[in-house]
């Protein structure tokens, strides 16, 4: 159960740094920090919970 759910948190990780090279190449580097901050916390947080 933990895997599934590991994998999808990898994929909507996966699609918002995506879209975050994209703001960035945009030349909206604040909205690129604020979606590259936000892949890194769900990241961080979701192993961080799958630890225990």
């Amino acid at each position: 159960m933990k895997l599934i759910f590991l994998s999808i948190i990898l994929l909507c990780t996966i699609i918002v740094v995506n879209y975050g090279v994209y703001t960035l190449k945009d030349k909206n580097k604040s909205g690129a920090f604020g979606l590259f901050f936000l892949a890194s916390l769900t990241a961080l947080t979701s192993i961080y919970f799958f630890m225990q």
